[in-house]
C-alpha cells in the first residue's frame, strides 16, 4: 500500500483556504480514452458518462470548491484517476490518494475517498475481480523483469525453444530428465503403508541434518491429578459470576475493608505511642540492634508468605486473604496483602530499611501499608475493574520512604554504597519526583499497567500522614545516645555496646 508522503505542491484538492489562485490551473486538457487498456496510469480513463459539469462537481467533491474552468478540468482529472484505478485493479496497491507532480496536484486519501463514493455508486463495477488480475499480472511483469536481468547479467541463459515446448517430451529431450521427478517416481513406488507402523517406534532414520543423539516429540506434561484438585478448589472461591457487577454496590465493596483499615491505624497509633523499648537482657536477641531485628523479622514474615504460595493446599485460603481483589474483596486482605509477595524480585525491591525507631517504623509501615491497600481497592473498585488483583508490600515501602524524606527535608541524597558522596537534591524534592512519577504512569497507562501505582500513592499518602502524628506528638525531636546512633548505621556493629535501648 502506498504511503501517502507530502507533496512539494501545497494542497490543492481540499476546501478552499488561499487566495492564491491554485497550481493546478495550468493543467492542461487530456482527451483520456474510455478503454482503461490503452489509458495513460496517471491521465486516467475518462467517465462513460463523459467529464461532470459544476453542479455535479459540487454534489461530489463539497459545495465549496474552486469554481474556474481550470479547476472543473482538476477534479475530473481526480475523477478520471481513480477510474481507471478501479478498472484496472490499481486500487488495491495504489490506493485512492496521490502524492503529486509538476503537471497534477495532490489528492489526499479523504479527497480520493469522495471520488471512489462517486464512482461506486454511479458505475458499479466488480473491483474485487480487477484486483485479482491486477495481482496475476503485476507477479507476472515482476518475474519477466527478473529474468531479462538475470539474463543481462549473466545468471540465465536465453533459450531459442518456444515457451510451448517447455514440459513437453521435445523440451525434455533437450535439456534431459529431471532429477526431482526421478525422486518422486522413486517414492510413489513405496506403499505408504510401510512408514506408518515406523512412526511411533521411532524406527525412521533422519538424514545429514539430523543431529547426533536420540529424537523424539515433544509432549506437554500433564498436571498430576493432585494438583489440579487444589487448583479447582482455588479456583472455586466467592469470586464469581453472580458475585460481580451490580449484584454488590460501591460501599459494600468498600466499608468492611475500611473497617479494617480505621482499626489498624488506631492501633499502630496507639501502640507506637505507649510502647517501651525492652530491655538488652529482655531482648530475644541482645546482640543484634533493634533496627536490625526489626527489619529481619519483617523480612521474615514476607519470605514465610512467599513460601506459603509454593504450597498448594494453602492456594484457597492465601488467595482470600492475601489478595486484593475488587471483584469480591475481603476486609483482611488489606493487611494480608501487604505481606504478600509471588516473586522473589517483588519481594527484594519492597523490604526498605529507614531511621526510625522501631515502634514509629512498624507504624509507618503498617499504617501506610493499609492505607496504600484500601486506595487500590477503592480506585479498581470506581473503575468495576473486577478482575484486576494487587498484593505486595509496595505501598508500606512509598510510606517509610516518604516519612523519611520529610523527617529530613532539607538533608541531600546519598548513595548507600558511597557515604562520602552528597547528590545536591534535597529529600523532599525526592519525594516530590516519586509521587509526580506514580501519577504520570497512573495517567497513561491506568489499569493496563501490571505495577499498582494508585498503592504507592496511597502509600505515600499514609506516610505523610504518619510523619504529621509523630511530629504533633513530638516524637520526632527526640535525640538518641551517640552510641546508639553508631549502632544504627550498621545492621553488625563491631563493639558489643549495649543495644537495648529503642532504636
Amino acid at each position: 500500500m502506498r504511503v501517502d508522503k507530502p507533496s512539494r505542491l501545497p494542497l490543492q484538492l481540499v476546501q478552499r483556504n488561499a487566495l492564491a489562485p491554485p497550481q493546478w490551473l495550468s493543467v492542461p486538457t487530456v482527451d483520456r480514452p474510455i478503454d482503461w487498456e490503452d489509458a495513460d496510469p496517471i491521465e486516467g480513463v475518462e467517465l462513460p458518462s463523459g467529464p461532470l459539469p459544476l453542479e455535479e462537481l459540487k454534489e461530489v467533491f463539497g459545495r465549496d470548491i474552486h469554481q474556474t474552468p481550470a479547476a472543473q478540468l482538476a477534479y475530473n482529472w481526480c475523477l478520471s484517476l481513480i477510474q481507471y484505478r478501479r478498472l484496472s485493479g490499481m486500487l488495491v496497491d495504489a490506493g485512492v490518494a496521490y502524492p503529486g507532480d509538476p503537471n497534477h496536484p495532490r489528492i489526499s486519501h479523504q479527497f480520493g475517498m469522495k471520488a471512489l463514493e462517486y464512482l461506486r455508486a454511479t458505475f458499479p463495477f466488480d473491483e474485487e475481480t480487477a484486483a485479482q488480475r491486477w495481482a496475476e499480472r503485476e507477479a507476472q511483469r515482476l518475474e519477466t523483469e527478473l529474468v531479462e536481468r538475470g539474463e543481462k547479467i549473466g545468471i540465465y541463459q536465453p533459450v531459442d525453444a518456444p515457451d510451448e515446448l517447455q514440459g513437453t517430451p521435445e523440451g525434455r529431450a533437450r535439456y534431459g530428465p529431471s532429477g526431482l521427478d526421478a525422486i518422486k517416481a522413486e517414492y510413489d513406488k513405496t506403499p505408504v503403508e510401510e512408514y506408518k507402523p515406523k512412526f511411533p517406534q521411532g524406527e525412521v532414520q533422519g538424514g545429514e541434518l539430523e543431529p547426533v543423539g536420540k529424537t523424539g516429540w515433544l509432549v506437554r506434561r500433564e498436571k498430576s491429578e493432585w494438583l489440579k484438585r487444589y487448583e479447582e478448589k482455588a479456583a472455586a472461591s466467592d469470586f464469581k459470576e453472580e458475585n460481580v457487577g451490580s449484584v454488590m454496590s460501591t460501599f459494600s465493596r468498600i466499608w468492611p475493608s475500611a473497617l479494617v483499615v480505621a482499626a489498624v491505624l488506631a492501633l499502630v497509633t496507639i501502640a507506637s505511642q505507649y510502647y517501651e523499648p525492652p530491655s538488652r537482657a529482655a531482648r530475644l536477641f541482645p546482640g543484634t540492634p533493634p533496627a536490625a531485628a526489626t527489619i529481619f523479622t519483617l523480612i521474615g514474615i514476607n519470605l514465610t508468605v512467599f513460601c506459603l504460595w509454593r504450597i498448594p493446599p494453602l492456594w484457597r485460603f492465601m488467595n482470600t486473604y492475601f489478595y486484593i481483589v475488587p471483584g469480591y474483596p475481603r476486609a483482611l486482605s488489606m493487611v494480608g496483602a501487604m505481606f504478600s509477595h509471588q516473586s522473589f524480585t517483588h519481594l527484594a525491591l519492597n523490604m526498605v530499611h529507614e531511621d526510625v525507631g522501631r515502634a514509629n517504623f512498624l507504624a509507618i509501615y503498617l499504617a501506610s501499608g493499609v492505607v496504600g491497600s484500601l486506595a487500590s481497592l477503592s480506585f479498581f473498585v470506581a473503575l468495576r475493574a473486577w478482575a484486576v488483583y494487587s498484593l505486595g508490600s509496595s505501598g508500606a515501602g512509598c510510606g517509610i520512604v516518604a516519612a523519611l524524606c520529610l523527617i529530613n527535608p532539607r538533608q541531600n541524597l546519598t548513595p548507600i554504597f558511597l557515604p562520602d558522596v552528597s547528590i545536591p537534591i534535597s529529600t523532599t524534592t525526592l519525594l516530590a519526583l516519586l509521587v509526580a512519577g506514580d501519577v504520570i504512569l497512573l495517567a497513561r497507562r491506568g489499569v493496563k499497567s501490571n505495577i499498582d501505582h494508585v498503592g504507592h500513592i496511597g502509600g505515600y499518602i499514609g506516610g505523610v500522614l504518619s510523619w504529621w502524628v509523630l511530629k504533633q506528638r513530638g516524637d520526632l525531636g527526640r535525640r538518641r545516645s551517640g552510641a546508639d546512633v553508631a549502632a544504627r548505621r550498621s545492621f553488625f556493629p563491631k563493639s558489643n555496646k549495649d543495644h537495648g535501648g529503642e532504636d
